[in-house]
């Protein structure tokens, strides 16, 4: 796509911005990456000269927009076709302004084409999609985030539009001819970021809230589990003080334990710990008289999903806060993120997600391959049903085609847990982002710096063996008490250097795998075959784990009484391993593990006829 830069002085809208470089509005077929959150698009496009459908990932965002304008119309899940028709038909309104979340804009094109025809609703209206990297963050566990996508692209005028715009794969915007309008500042706008990495998440938790910020007026805290905001909220004794900023689905489990919620609007007067999840990150404005402390927190021990990508989330979090009544002032004091990080983390490659989604598409077409019209109702609909159930129907939007968005999603979470694998990495990432000026700390513990200095000139054997002894201490610990916290200590021992070569990583896995007995029959100075040992125990498990995965592919693709030849079966079961990552050895008598077979030699090539198939434990299934 051509890419075009757009300059912006300081307190310019992009309204204002765009007109100085020959736009009257946002231009069609474009994808406009403002850089800045709080240029006003969505105002911009409410005060255009034309008809726009503007949508809005969430709704606090369209309830702060259209709240008292009886000429703008909120669209959402409570609101009726009724209201929709008659705000469409109200001639008093000369440019019809509506606002809907992806999921109900459905209903507007439904009543839109009953008034207007097809080809005068997609002709007629501006499509604008705001906050647009939200399709690819949410889709995961929001599909129907994407319904609007495939008839924005039959709008004769439509724009994508976001201060985080994240790569987009999908091939319609190449097709369409779309270029990226990318806000260029002509001024520093980098924010100061205090970045906390830490093995201990609440008590940086604790110092910070009730030691450094404890006379502050407005602490806002942003966290995507309210599980863990209310596990935070207990342990620091600060119920009376709080409020918590939340969606409908976790209202009752908290309304229930006493706490202030609010869904939709983020009003003064706030509270003294305001926590906010993810409903909130992005696009709805706060508008305050006082400077907030903002504090954004990750804990990899909670949820994954607490992970906060710099590049997006980050910067759409310090945006919420707008300087309507601070004289242009940064309108927060502070800005600060606690997380810690785990170096074992799985991260896939771009390259391993397609390899994936290949295998996955093979499996699936075969059943589809299968699906005839002189098949009975029931043999089709259970084939449906089967194809229902592959991997790669995940991967298909409501029409049956390829969802890119599905895979950005995918690529996007494997680039963010990346970050979380190293500070070093995390520290990087929010450097390049060009946002802020990092301030990055990195704390242990106690029982870290013991480490250290007891281990401190020993040889690369004599840690290992240290290593050992301090895993089995903790898991003396933690068998005598439950709560007792050692993941902290053992992901420090998994990063620590024992020698320029080596990290604890093996021999923590080792501990793990193989237990102390099995290290010490190996040897702490045979490290060839500690490794040698550890990934033959690690492949044995994960065949295991796997086993449920691969019969079912084996059985779709050997039915009862299909005679393969053994070569073939070898075949399979190695792709299926080496997509898998299953580092065992495929032979010819591998297939025998999942399926009673009989075999046939004399036949060239030899053959197996499958008889049944096996359980997890080598039974014999129906």
């Amino acid at each position: 796509m051509k890419e075009t830069k757009l300059l912006i002085n300081k307190g310019q809208y992009l309204s204002e911005a765009l007109k100085d470089d020959g736009y009257n509005n946002i231009p069609p077929n474009s994808i406009i990456k403002k850089t800045l959150p709080g240029l006003g698009a969505t105002h911009g496009e409410i005060n255009a000269e034309r008809d726009s459908i503007i949508i809005e990932p969430n709704i606090p965002v369209i309830l702060g927009k259209t709240e008292g304008r009886a000429e703008l119309l909120g669209v959402w899940e409570g609101c009726k076709e009724s209201s929709i028709k008659k705000y469409l038909s109200n001639k008093d309104v000369k440019y019809k302004k509506i606002l809907t979340t992806p999921e109900s804009y459905v209903k507007v094109k439904r009543v839109a084409i009953n008034i207007l025809g097809e080809e005068g609703f997609f002709s007629r209206f501006f499509c604008l999609f705001d906050e647009c990297e939200k399709i690819i963050q949410d889709i995961d566990y929001r599909h129907d985030i994407a319904l609007p996508v495939n008839d924005f692209f039959r709008f004769e005028n439509k724009s994508f539009v976001s201060a985080t715009v994240l790569n987009l794969s999908h091939p319609d915007f190449e097709k369409y001819k779309f270029q990226i309008l990318e806000v260029q500042p002509t001024f520093d706008y980098k924010k100061d970021l205090h970045l906390i990495i830490t093995d201990s998440v609440m008590m940086k938790i604790r110092e910070k809230l009730l030691d450094e910020l404890k006379y502050s007026e407005c602490v806002c805290i942003f966290m995507n589990k309210t599980d863990s905001i209310d596990k935070i909220v207990q342990t620091l004794k600060i119920e009376g003080q709080s409020k918590i900023f939340c969606s409908s689905k976790s209202l009752q489990k908290l309304v229930k334990r006493g706490y202030k919620i609010s869904m939709d609007n983020v009003e003064p007067p706030l509270a003294k710990y305001n926590f906010f999840t993810s409903r909130f990150f992005s696009a709805v404005d706060i508008f305050l008289n006082i400077k907030p402390d903002i504090v954004i927190l990750t804990d990899l021990d909670e949820a994954l999903h607490t992970m906060i990508d710099p590049y997006t989330e980050a910067i759409q979090i310090y945006g919420r806060f707008r300087n309507k009544y601070l004289n242009e002032e940064i309108p927060f004091n502070s800005l600060t993120h606690i997380t810690n990080y785990r170096p074992d983390l799985d991260v896939k490659t771009n390259e391993k997600i397609n390899q994936m989604i290949e295998r996955y598409k093979k499996t699936f077409d075969w059943i589809k391959g299968e699906y005839k019209d002189d098949l009975t109702e029931a043999t089709k609909r259970a084939l449906n049903t089967d194809a229902e159930k592959i991997s790669y129907s995940g991967y298909l939007d409501e029409n049956g085609n390829f969802n890119h968005f599905i895979l950005d999603n995918q690529y996007n979470e494997e680039r963010i847990k990346r970050y979380y694998t190293d500070p070093r990495l995390l520290i990087q990432a929010y450097n390049d982002t060009g946002h802020f000026n990092v301030n990055a700390q990195v704390y242990g513990d106690d029982s870290i710096i013991k480490f250290k200095n007891k281990t401190k000139g020993l040889s690369a054997s004599e840690k290992r063996k240290e290593i050992v002894e301090e895993l089995c201490k903790l898991s003396s610990l933690k068998e005598s008490n439950p709560d007792f916290d050692i993941e902290s200590m053992r992901k420090y021992l998994s990063s620590y250097e024992i020698s320029d070569k080596e990290l604890g990583q093996l021999i923590v896995n080792a501990f793990e795998y193989l237990g102390k007995d099995k290290i010490e029959l190996i040897g702490y100075g045979k490290k060839s075959k500690l490794e040698e040992a550890l990934n033959k125990q690690k492949a044995i498990v994960k065949e295991k784990e796997l086993f449920p995965t691969i019969l079912q592919i084996i059985q779709r693709e050997y039915p009862l009484q299909s005679n393969p030849t053994k070569d073939e079966t070898k075949k399979l079961l190695a792709e299926l391993y080496s997509d898998y990552g299953i580092r065992v050895k495929v032979t010819q008598t591998t297939i025998e593990k999942y399926c009673d077979v009989t075999s046939n030699n004399k036949e060239k090539p030899a053959r197996y006829t499958i008889q049944g198939y096996k359980s997890d434990g080598g039974e014999k299934t129906d």
